[in-house]
């Protein structure tokens, strides 16, 4: 399984990077949607697009499937590179999508995140949102028919065009979020907005 998490992953390829003078990081530009831009909010969707079809695949037809077969022994959970007979969550998964992009060191990343993490995360520093991050999810709270939102900020000292997607939730989700001990939030219907998916990717 962890192998599959791997080929998963591979099928990101490495992004190009700029330096930009110097800004508070996470912080947003005001709107400047050139070539260079447009070029990167191209890849930055795409990029999207592929996670968002691994995750759903993940959580319909695995993680789903496990829960169904409590007997199998099988576990989806964060912990699965240490823990026996244990897959990646599909949180997980993302997560560790986003830490090879972040590997590579070339400004590109995956990144899904929430307001109500489970608890192994709460306190951590992937749990503390910047101003962007926070913006996109006041967003998609106000409209429920926002489909994303875009900004160009830099990160890590690197000028970046940030996309972000609802993150929408599926039977699959609301089954493993309201039944979880460890879960923060345990009233979630289908179709609730459970945080962001946000795609990285520098401008050249």
């Amino acid at each position: 399984m962890k192998s599959g998490a791997l080929l998963l992953a591979g099928v990101f390829f490495g992004i190009g990077l700029s330096m930009t003078s110097p800004q508070a990081d996470g912080q947003a530009e005001k709107p400047t949607w050139g070539p260079k831009e447009e070029a990167a909010l191209r890849a930055a969707k795409a990029l999207m697009d592929v996670t968002l079809t691994v995750h759903k695949v993940y959580v319909e037809h695995v993680t789903r499937v496990i829960l169904r077969k409590p007997d199998s022994g099988i576990k989806s959970n964060f912990d699965f590179a240490v823990a026996e007979n244990t897959i990646p969550s599909p949180d997980t998964l993302v997560k560790f999508i986003g830490q090879t992009l972040a590997a590579e060191g070339r400004g590109a990343n995956m990144r899904m995140y929430s307001e109500f993490p489970f608890a192994h995360r709460v306190g951590t520093p992937e749990a503390v949102l910047d101003d962007q991050e926070k913006a996109a999810l006041e967003v998609f709270r106000r409209d429920a028919s926002a489909a994303d939102w875009k900004a160009v900020s830099t990160k890590g000292g690197i000028r970046v065009v940030r996309y972000f997607v609802p993150r929408k939730m599926s039977k699959g989700c609301v089954d493993c979020h309201n039944n979880r001990a460890d879960s923060s939030k345990k009233d979630w219907k289908v179709g609730d907005a459970g945080g962001a998916f946000e795609a990285v990717v520098p401008i050249e």
